[in-house]
């Protein structure tokens, strides 16, 4: 698991984050294009009566290439190859988008988002307002968070809830007061022999998007102590689109900033109280338990070496039927053999193992939600990748 954040910084850039942010409910005729003289394409408003210019971020740009329906290879190629070409064909399709309104999330001087008026804002901060409250009292161990271009993610772990796999004895482990370093923690463990017999605790991830990249959710999985590697169950998990009534009542000729009216607090009130409610039984012991179990039965779904299959061709199709890149895929082949656990179980730690590896956090998250979704395989899409 990548180790990100600190609880401390993950806090101070909510707070940096919560100060920047605005929103505002635009009419698409009345957002421009416009070309600044660096060559890039800026997004302009009129905005409390007088026009603001800004910057797009990266996935911004997309959402304007989508709700103007350019296709993003050529949208990229007149960004860097013909900047007021860009300008021109996006405000000659915004003005054309007469009937829509758009949502656009500004931070600072940047435009992060341009979604929907249905879009429903569930920032990140409240998120943390109301879980971490939850999981620091239930007594679990934040072992990791970020917060991505798209994304937040809280990753806790709950140390009093864990298991042996393969039913060996729970060794002593190196904890974070013996051995305060990520990777120092994980060479001891190996050092004091988990092999056989792996203790895995129960964790839950929390993830966010603000700007249209993805639900809110609450996931739960499993935490191995030999690696502290991830795997996070597609099974039992919760998730809340952004999907609200409309932000705007009829149509407008104006820009407006976005007001949190009596209405939307007393829902998002709701939803928040709900969410700390999942947050709270996520640690359930009974899912746990059935996780566990489907991690014991993977030990013995073993790859048929003895028909010819290779390690090499397991991986293949392990990259295939989950879309992994090439490198990836490279890893994973690493951690395989390295690991020597040639069955479902090892395929789902050498997954995991490889997700630490990753650059991207984003990528790193989806890499631990494969290894969840192949311990969730039935017994023959795994025949599929292994015999």
């Amino acid at each position: 698991m990548k180790s990100g954040l600190t609880l401390q910084q993950l806090a101070e850039q909510l707070e940096a984050a919560k100060k920047a942010q605005r929103d505002f409910v635009a009419p698409a005729p009345l957002l421009r294009a416009a070309v600044n003289p660096a060559q890039t394409v800026q997004l302009a408003m009129k905005t409390n009566g007088h026009d603001e210019t800004f910057n797009v971020r990266p996935y911004a740009h997309g959402q304007l290439a989508q709700l103007t329906g350019i296709p993003k290879a050529y949208y990229d190629r007149m960004a860097t190859e013909a900047p007021n070409l860009l300008a021109d064909s996006l405000n000659t399709w915004l003005r054309m988008r007469t009937d829509d309104r758009q949502l656009v999330r500004v931070a600072g001087r940047d435009v992060r988002a341009i979604l929907s008026d249905r879009y429903r804002p569930l920032d990140n901060v409240n998120l943390a307002e109301v879980a971490l409250p939850e999981l620091l009292n239930r007594g679990a161990t934040i072992e990791s968070c970020q917060i991505t271009e798209t994304k937040l993610y809280i990753k806790a772990v709950l140390p009093t809830l864990s298991r042996t796999i393969n039913g060996s004895e729970m060794r002593d482990l190196a904890t974070y007061e013996q051995v305060p370093d990520h990777a120092a923690r994980v060479a001891e463990n190996q050092r004091r022999g988990f092999k056989v017999g792996d203790v895995v605790q129960a964790m839950v991830c929390l993830s966010n998007s603000e700007v249209g990249a993805g639900t809110l959710r609450v996931e739960g999985g499993v935490y191995r102590l030999v690696c502290l590697n991830a795997a996070i169950s597609p099974d039992g998990s919760y998730r809340k689109y952004h999907i609200g009534r409309g932000l705007g009542g009829d149509a407008e000729d104006a820009v407006r900033a976005l007001l949190t009216d009596e209405t939307r607090r007393a829902d998002d009130k709701a939803l928040w109280l709900k969410v700390r409610d999942v947050v709270r039984a996520a640690f359930d012991e009974q899912r746990f338990n059935t996780q566990c179990d489907k991690l014991e039965a993977a030990t013995q779904d073993k790859i048929a070496l003895d028909k010819g299959v290779s390690l090499e061709r397991v991986v293949e199709r392990v990259v295939e039927k989950f879309s992994i890149g090439e490198a990836t895929g490279g890893s994973i082949l690493k951690h395989l053999i390295a690991g020597g656990d040639l069955s479902r179980y090892g395929v789902v730690q050498a997954v995991t193992r490889a997700s630490a590896e990753v650059e991207d956090y984003d990528n790193a998250t989806e890499l631990e939600r494969v290894g969840g979704n192949i311990v969730e395989l039935s017994r023959e899409d795994w025949r599929q990748l292994a015999a």
